[in-house]
């Protein structure tokens, strides 16, 4: 990889409140991560394996809903019931579809939100893959592109061959926070009624009011994954912070809350570049012109500790485009071309995507002869 060190780095700041210290957590595993940059805050054990239990419906409905986007579906769809749905989803965790039961498909993806309905589920898996198998196949590919490195997924509901951790159910969670908001006003709805039988919210704390339509939370029998979306419009950049904790029996709801609520208050973002600025110029070859100007399709924030904030801060920041090298005319305005990098003192702290912001066309032929003659 090629490496070209950045000479500037334009940012805005903002200060937030007081500081409030972390206590410990009785949890094995935990993870608070900013929604906005993907940057784990504060973690313990963040990549220890676990069984993502009943949150697999997170990734079920995930999975679901990208394939409706790649085959331009609207939930409209009616969806045929069959006997394999039924027969293995268990009874207690079920809505009682039944053999030839004819479903819209937005039915059936509330119902996995609201009650985490296995035979619901089982019957998005069937009509959206061309066999059970295939849906769990697109999970796993829906894993790798969100970046679920260390989760593989069996079934589209509760199994004991699958695995996560806290750092990927983050993930995951993220992308159902970015991609699909308005799908998770879902998960707030106390009830979902089918056949004139109602089936309660498996969350309490949505039954009992004490989550406000700002979070979103997934509960198990000892995890728990909190989130915390920032509704105040006047803000030029809104927050968002993910919390999950896992197997923290009875107190993993509590613990979770204050994690969000002292993150809340403790980092900040900073933003260091808006969408297509300028951030470096790249060595090109085969072109009619020897370099190009690289910079991000989307504004570059990074998360920094309040403490870590201050009049010095670019002297701690460093910043570099890396990327396999050499980079080709002809390329195109908006080609991908390497990662920006920032680290804060030589720690890590985010990756970011670089685009081409030029068009360059294949150069004449002495401007080819000259990148030969030099690579």
């Amino acid at each position: 990889m090629k490496k070209h060190g950045l000479t500037t780095l334009a940012f805005t700041l903002a200060l937030c409140g007081s500081i409030s210290a972390y206590s410990a957590e009785k949890s094995s595993s935990f993870l608070v991560m900013d929604c906005i940059t993907g940057t784990p805050l504060v973690q313990q054990n963040q990549f220890d394996i676990v069984n993502p239990s009943d949150h697999i419906r997170l990734m079920t409905l995930l999975t679901a809903f990208d394939l409706m986007r790649a085959k331009d579906l609207t939930g409209n769809e009616s969806v045929a019931i069959y006997h394999h749905d039924v027969k293995d989803a268990r009874s207690e965790q079920s809505i009682g579809l039944k053999e030839g039961d004819r479903i819209p498909l937005n039915d059936l993806l509330r119902a996995v939100a609201i009650t985490g309905a296995q035979d619901a589920s089982l019957a998005v898996a069937s009509f959206l893959g061309a066999t059970r198998h295939d849906f769990v196949d697109a999970m796993n590919r829906t894993a790798g592109r969100s970046g679920m490195q260390r989760s593989s997924f069996t079934s589209p509901i509760a199994d004991v061959d699958q695995q996560s951790c806290a750092y990927d159910l983050a993930l995951l969670t993220k992308e159902l926070q970015t991609q699909y908001s308005d799908r998770l006003n879902w998960f707030f709805e106390k009830s979902f009624v089918f056949k004139s039988k109602t089936y309660k919210n498996t969350n309490r704390s949505i039954q009992s009011n004490t989550i406000k339509n700002d979070y979103f939370v997934s509960k198990s029998s000892n995890d728990v994954i909190l989130s915390y979306k920032d509704t105040d419009a006047t803000r030029q950049v809104q927050r968002c912070f993910i919390s999950v904790v896992l197997t923290e029996p009875k107190t993993a709801f509590n613990s979770a809350m204050n994690l969000l609520r002292n993150a809340v208050v403790d980092f900040n973002i900073v933003k260091l570049y808006s969408p297509n600025q300028a951030i470096a110029s790249v060595k090109l070859i085969n072109g009619s012109q020897d370099t190009i100007t690289v910079g991000s399709p989307s504004s570059v924030y990074i998360s920094l500790h309040k403490n870590q904030i201050s009049k010095d801060l670019v002297n701690h920041l460093q910043a570099r485009v890396e990327y396999a090298g050499p980079v080709s005319a002809p390329i195109k305005h908006g080609q991908p071309v390497g990662e920006l990098i920032i680290e804060l003192d030589k720690v890590l702290i985010g990756r970011f995507p670089v685009v081409s912001l030029e068009t360059i066309e294949l150069g004449h032929l002495s401007d080819r002869l000259k990148s030969a003659v030099q690579h």
